[in-house]
């Protein structure tokens, strides 16, 4: 395989993945607090099953990476600190964005914890 061969079809399900998982968190914790039966019908599993969502997007992110690892011109530790740097940019933005926020008490979330279910998850965070 070459690694100008992408399967452009898997980061197509690696987006239905991941937004799978940002929909399932969001139904877990903040939907099923108000409709419970809503999110509990049957139809619902294919759009809240974040877990077999999570397994498909690290199966595609391997197979993705298949044509590095079988390439003639494998350098994996080049590819691996080049990965961690185009990482590490995006997360340490994010980070400090949510530091500014935090420093100038613009989250909401302990207010939002309205009942037991939501205060054990969604009052805890960023309460540093």
């Amino acid at each position: 395989m070459s690694s100008n061969n992408r399967l452009h079809y898997l980061d197509g399900i690696r987006g239905w993945a991941a937004t799978i998982v940002v929909f399932g968190h969001t139904m877990g914790g903040v939907i099923a607090i108000d409709a419970p039966n809503f999110v509990n019908h049957q139809w619902m599993s294919f759009f809240t099953n974040a877990h077999l969502a999570v397994l498909v997007f690290f199966v595609s992110g391997y197979v993705l990476s298949v044509s590095q690892i079988y390439s003639s011109k494998r350098n994996t530790a080049v590819s691996t600190v080049a990965r961690l740097f185009r990482l590490a940019l995006p997360i340490l933005f994010v980070s400090l964005v949510a530091y500014i926020m935090m420093r100038l008490n613009l989250f909401f979330n302990v207010q939002a914890a309205t009942n037991d279910i939501s205060k054990s998850w969604l009052g805890t965070f960023f309460r540093f």
